[in-house]
């Protein structure tokens, strides 16, 4: 091989203060990837000294630009290992702040239950919200203390000539494979290898995230598992069900209607639309106990049983919907309606019918309709969806049912002794 190796001296501040130099190297066809610092000088030993020269105004902006990512990936990935180090004095003194605050609430709150008046229930109710306003403030406050951060600077660039090897990992997870590149320096005698994407620490038993959509290595510290499949999923992509369970892609979905991530166990499809739901918002039919979503479910208006797409009929007379057992024909129009809504023989549709008013557009349409139908004495009565119009002459009636729009939607008629038939 043959490139610069370009030093940054690596500022790690936060809960633990680290100072180090950190060895990027620049290979001539533009590759960039870190090298031990320790292996210039066991290069050197080995007879393969590296030339010390400071970066030319030319030279620097490119070979940073180069190399500056490696570097601060690696700055990131110390800086990733100082948290995870504190994290433990990180929970201690947060949950010293809540305990702290939570006294003080529970004081407060006394004070406010034992208020006369109005205006000094306000005052302790302030209080309150400022004392969460202050206490939020403060656990922001410990957060920042423990947050650790990287700095990176160039310092030299350095000729380097020798032997090494690029060599390519293949890790494999199932069916999933992730590539990975190490170096090997025959004067340093070992390889640096790949390390965990979440945390920058050692791989040891390494697995691929287990939602397709992210390819990093994890180490087993950094996995949480899928409880169905046993699919390992890092914890930025790891979401669990309301009742606790660990749940991948492939096992787990956010209801459609409310977004609550759940398991399969927890997750319903609507037979109509087949979207996924959780239970909230999924429902059994009652009738064939199928389950359908919160789209396509109605409920009876006699029993209150929910029924689905298939199951469901409308009564027009009450615009509810209603099973198949307490859906009836009304003895005076024959219409099929909800059993609640017939009443004395008659169905509401039927009780309601007034006549018609004069000029009433409703009737114009009608006889469009039906030409035979002129002369018709007429009354009319309104459902939630159509209009009804009944028309009657000395030897015939008529039926004739409109949209709310006054659309024709079919017609009925006869003579009085025959019963009427379909005409349109």
């Amino acid at each position: 091989f043959a490139g610069t190796t370009v030093l940054f001296r690596l500022r790690v501040e936060g809960p633990e203060r680290e100072d180090a130099l950190v060895a990027a190297f620049v290979s001539k066809d533009g590759a960039a990837f870190e090298i031990p610092a320790d292996a210039l000088p066991k290069m050197a030993a080995a007879g393969n000294p590296a030339t010390l020269s400071p970066l030319a105004p030319g030279d620097r902006t490119k070979l940073r630009e180069i190399s500056l990512d490696v570097a601060q990936r690696e700055g990131d990935r110390r800086a990733r290992l100082a948290e995870k180090r504190a994290a433990p004095k990180l929970a201690k003194e947060e949950s010293q702040v809540k305990t702290y605050f939570e006294a003080l609430s529970g004081e407060l709150k006394e004070q406010k239950s034992e208020s006369r008046g109005e205006d000094a229930k306000k005052e302790a109710a302030t209080r309150l919200r400022n004392l969460e306003r202050e206490r939020e403030l403060r656990l922001l406050e410990v957060a920042d203390r423990f947050r650790a951060s990287a700095h990176v600077d160039a310092v030299a660039a350095l000729a380097v000539s020798g032997s090494a090897a690029r060599v390519k990992l293949l890790f494999q997870s199932g069916a999933r494979k992730l590539e990975r590149e190490v170096v090997w320096f025959p004067p340093t005698g070992n390889v640096k290898p790949p390390v965990c994407d979440l945390c920058g620490g050692a791989l040891g038993e390494a697995a691929i995230c287990g939602d397709p959509q992210h390819n990093v290595l994890l180490c087993a510290n950094c996995r949480r598992y899928c409880q169905s499949c046993g699919a390992g999923l890092c914890a930025e992509h790891t979401k669990a069900c309301g009742c606790g369970a660990i749940a991948c892609p492939a096992h787990g979905a956010a209801c459609e209607a409310c977004a609550q991530y759940c398991c399969e166990k927890h997750l319903f499809k609507c037979v109509r639309c087949c979207r996924a739901f959780c239970r909230q918002h999924a429902f059994e039919c009652g009738v064939c106990r199928l389950i359908s979503c919160v789209d396509h479910t109605k409920r009876c208006g006699s029993c209150d049983i929910e029924l689905c797409g298939e199951h469901q009929r409308l009564c027009d007379a009450s615009g509810k919907a209603g099973c198949p057992k307490h859906m009836v024909n009304c003895p005076e129009c024959g219409d099929e309606v909800l059993d609640v809504a017939v009443s004395g023989g008659k169905c509401t549709t039927c009780r309601n019918r007034q006549p018609a008013a004069a000029g009433d557009p409703a009737v114009s349409a009608a006889l469009l309709f039906v030409p035979a139908a002129t002369g018709a004495a007429w009354t009319r009565s309104d459902t939630k969806s159509r209009i009804r119009l009944d028309g009657r002459t000395f030897l015939n009636k008529y039926r004739v049912w409109l949209g709310k729009d006054l659309k024709p939607l079919s017609a009925f008629g006869g003579s009085k002794l025959f019963g009427m038939k379909k005409l349109r």
